[in-house]
């Protein structure tokens, strides 16, 4: 499976960022789903 620059899919930054979310953010406890879509 490719390899994609997310800059070239925005539409699909927040469905992403939401899921990295719930499976990692035990890793960053306190960091907001929207400080998450702005690293992203």
């Amino acid at each position: 499976m490719p390899v994609h620059d997310l800059r070239n899919y925005p539409h699909h930054l927040d469905t992403l960022a939401s899921w990295h979310q719930k499976e990692w953010a035990h890793l960053n406890p306190g960091q907001t789903l929207e400080q998450r879509i702005f690293k992203m």
